[in-house]
């Protein structure tokens, strides 16, 4: 069970920053226009994939480490 609750955490802390590492600054086209500088709208944040790999990191995360506690 230790090898499994290692596992676990790292592999929900890996995916869980990958996932943090997806925030984006994007140009919106459709919205401006196409042009860009000053006039143009910016969306800024994190796309559905990150925040699903933010999520499924976290729980993986907190299972192994509740797994690791139970196993003692």
């Amino acid at each position: 069970m230790k090898k499994l609750s290692f596992v676990l955490v790292v592999l929900g802390s890996g995916l869980a920053a990958f996932g943090f590492s997806g925030w984006q600054l994007a140009n919106n086209p459709w919205l401006s226009g196409g042009e860009f500088g000053p006039g143009a709208y910016y969306t800024a944040g994190w796309t559905l994939d990150s925040r699903l790999e933010i999520t499924v990191g976290v729980v993986l995360l907190v299972w192994g480490f509740l797994l690791q506690k139970h196993s003692n």
